[in-house]
């Protein structure tokens, strides 16, 4: 008997490309652009599958599988580029067979045309009708705020968060291992988490804290559990799960814990897994800001060069919020706008407290700005006034440490520190550095060589 299908996509290139990949699983399809559309050919011909969009021009896909739920036999294949958790857990609730997130591969779409198949003689019309990528996703993410906190990493329309979502995009269609850098509190974890949901068909992640040997698995957490999340990690790759292993701190890990990695990153099985299913190791790597660019320059991250090369693939910088100045009010709005949503409450910023935000210089990046945030948010009933928390002698205590940390430098050390962390905070552009530090731009790159400061490394 002839299978049918219906394509309830608005995007005509991508209706295009669904349409071909299922006609060729032996699927007669029908294509609808909009909700409308796909509620009237869903009437005439109930189908066996529905490979439904969630964002159309006249309303909200699920409506469509909230409508028929339980009524048919149909499997509604969630396709979206909206990997939110709450886009997930509607899904979930409205008994999606599966929940695949933009772009999808020919592999991943017969997967989840074939897992739904399964999952429903399995399970018929009861309520435990649900793919099992859907309940790992959901109980992977549900218990810890990092997934709101991806998604306030993202928020902003500047330059440098427009480049960092391209490059997570770009990272989560390929299977290499990560290193993540970042100044301290600019939330390097989330950009993990960001990473990982944007992987197609992406099952485990699991968090080590390489300082304290912690592992959070799910809503887990196990102490001293190094070796068991290795295990752990190699074990659900082998049976074709994508797991994705955050080493938080890597370069605290022992040299002892290092050669374990670089075992089971070699030898442990390693080759009996396809490309496509191997653990992604991200690795987090603090990087140092200006402030503290002597002392961070003084204690280098100690890695094995072995292990370096195997975790080390591809690159991830998360910019500092500083250099992303037209995203702090939104960044703050968001954050302020999930608490409303967690206790129902309303509690908004005044227009002092956003212009006190948009001058402060936040040297503890998103850290400082959610500290901030939530201690005014649990202290009023109403208008978040922070002006206070934002003092104004707060750069010059800031200078004060730096002083204190180049205390004792010779002042060639000084120097080269000062050229270093003024080209970081300008993004590496020389001509702004130059006018910063009041010098000509042939004097910048006459020092930049005396110092051995390699341009592209900037």
């Amino acid at each position: 008997m002839e299978r049918s299908a219906i394509v309830v996509e608005d995007d005509a290139n991508t209706a295009l490309a669904l349409t071909k990949a299922i006609s060729s699983m032996g699927f007669t399809v029908r294509v609808a652009g909009t909700l409308e559309e796909a509620q009237r050919l869903y009437r005439e011909n109930c189908p066996d599958i529905v490979l439904l969009d969630v964002t159309l021009p006249d309303g909200d896909g699920l409506e469509l599988m909230q409508e028929n739920a339980g009524k048919h036999s149909t499997r509604f294949v969630i396709i979206t580029g909206d990997s939110r958790q709450e886009v997930a857990v509607r899904s979930l609730r409205a008994h999606a067979a599966d929940f695949l997130v933009k772009p999808v591969t020919m592999a991943d779409l017969r997967g989840a045309v074939e897992k739904s198949a399964l999952t429903h003689a399995a399970n018929d019309d009861s309520d435990a009708f649900r793919s099992q990528v859907m309940v790992n996703t959901l109980a992977t993410v549900k218990p810890m705020d990092t997934l709101d906190r991806s998604d306030t990493l993202m928020t902003g329309t500047s330059f440098r968060v427009r480049q960092l979502d391209q490059a997570i995009q770009q990272l989560a269609e390929i299977n290499t291992n990560v290193v993540i850098t970042g100044e301290a509190g600019v939330d390097k974890i989330a950009a993990a988490f960001a990473l990982h949901r944007r992987t197609p068909r992406h099952d485990v992640i699991a968090v080590v804290q390489c300082a304290t040997g912690n592992v959070s698995v799910g809503d887990k957490t196990v102490t001293n559990g190094f070796s068991e999340c290795l295990g752990m990690a190699f074990s659900h790759s082998k049976n074709h799960k994508r797991v994705t292993l955050v080493l938080n701190d890597v370069e605290q890990l022992s040299e002892a814990r290092q050669r374990e990695l670089l075992s089971y990153l070699t030898t442990h099985s390693l080759m009996d897994l396809q490309v496509s299913t191997r653990p992604r190791i991200v690795s987090i790597i603090r990087s140092c800001s200006p402030s503290d660019a002597v002392e961070c320059h003084s204690e280098p991250a100690s890695l094995i060069p072995d292990l370096q090369l195997c975790l080390d693939q591809s690159q991830l910088e998360i910019p500092a919020l500083r250099q992303r100045r037209e995203d702090i009010v939104p960044i703050a709005q968001k954050h302020l706008d999930l608490w409303n949503a967690q206790k129902k409450t309303r509690r908004i910023l005044s227009d002092d407290s956003v212009e006190a935000i948009e001058r402060y210089p936040w040297p503890g990046n998103v850290r400082e700005l959610t500290n901030i945030l939530l201690r005014t948010f649990n202290t009023t009933d109403y208008m978040l006034e922070i002006g206070d928390l934002l003092s104004p002698d707060s750069d010059d205590k800031a200078m004060h440490r730096s002083v204190e940390g180049i205390v004792g430098k010779t002042f060639w050390e000084v120097e080269k520190s000062l050229l270093r962390a003024t080209l970081q905070a300008n993004d590496g552009n020389k001509k702004l550095t130059a006018q910063t530090l009041g010098i000509s731009l042939k004097t910048l790159y006459n020092r930049m060589n005396a110092y051995n400061i390699d341009y592209k490394s900037l």
